[in-house]
């Protein structure tokens, strides 16, 4: 049997930002998808310098999620940092997040899309309502996957001077 090489990389955007890990059997030589020695998704949301990755210190506004409901309420639980949700596959989760920065809601109205992604690649789009600093969103989880939100993902589409800083969330759609 033979034994595979594996490759990591990060994939960073135009701005030089890393905002995907990918782990592939293929050497890719692409000027956006930097070699690492291993899987680390550390480097997501950090600015490659052309020798290493950096952590972005700035002042963005922050994502916060404060709600968490479904349709199914009696097939759905949330850990207490509302960081991570289990809800039955056909269940549709409704979110409300709070906009902040410096601790203060920003009253601003806006909306954006962004990419919800299960670990075997598939990705939901998803558009976000912003009225008044308060971020609403809801997604159907129609079959059973792992699928994470993260903040390169809320970013990813968004130009650099409209991201947001955001912890993530995972959501487990169980079989009942």
């Amino acid at each position: 049997m033979k034994d595979w090489i594996m490759y990591y990389y990060a994939q960073i955007d135009e701005n030089g930002i890393a905002f995907s890990i990918l782990q592939t059997p293929y050497l890719i030589k692409e000027s956006n998808m930097i070699n690492r020695q291993k899987y680390d998704e550390s480097d997501i949301g950090k600015k490659w310098d052309g020798v290493s990755f950096l952590s972005i210190e700035n002042n963005m506004p922050e994502v916060h999620i404060v709600e968490i409901a479904s349709d199914q309420n009696s097939e759905f639980e949330y850990s207490k940092e509302l960081s991570e949700v289990f809800v039955s596959v056909g269940g549709r989760l409704f979110f409300r997040a709070e906009l902040r920065k410096s601790g203060e809601i920003l009253l601003v109205d806006d909306s954006f899309r962004f990419a919800f992604r299960s670990r075997d690649g598939r990705e939901r789009v998803v558009a976000a309502q912003i009225k008044q600093g308060i971020i609403t969103f809801s997604i159907h989880f129609e079959d059973s996957r792992v699928w994470e939100l993260t903040e390169a993902m809320i970013n990813a589409d968004l130009p650099p001077e409209r991201h947001m800083r955001f912890k993530g969330i995972k959501v487990f759609a169980v079989e009942a």
